[in-house]
């Protein structure tokens, strides 16, 4: 606790007692380069890859993991290692691209 005196009394901060609120990071996804589509995407038979880009945007430097999984494809998650994921001589077939993100705790970030 650290203790201020001013012309109006004692003041006291307690620095350990406040929280740093950051927002959570934000994923930018493209899909075979290009950025607006809705939820489903539509490819033909003959075009049997996918190509996508994760990227996370945060202005901070906490640390965030993101994860992918090819559902009707990929048995587990990847770690993403860098922001493009490619799949070629995909079956035909429907699938879904699962995404999550793991952000650093606080308290590990802070130390």
């Amino acid at each position: 606790m650290l203790y201020f005196g001013g012309i109006h009394g004692l003041n006291y901060f307690q620095p350990e007692a406040m929280t740093l609120q950051l927002p959570e990071p934000k994923l930018k996804i493209k899909i075979d380069h290009k950025e607006n589509y809705t939820e489903s995407y539509t490819k033909t038979y003959s075009d049997n890859s996918l190509h996508a880009e994760l990227i996370p945007v945060s202005f901070s430097k906490r640390k965030t993991t993101v994860f992918y999984q090819l559902e009707g494809y990929d048995k587990n998650w990847i770690p993403l290692n860098d922001t493009a994921i490619h799949y070629d001589h995909l079956q035909p077939g429907s699938y879904r691209l699962l995404v999550r993100k793991e952000t650093m705790p606080m308290h590990q970030f802070l130390r």
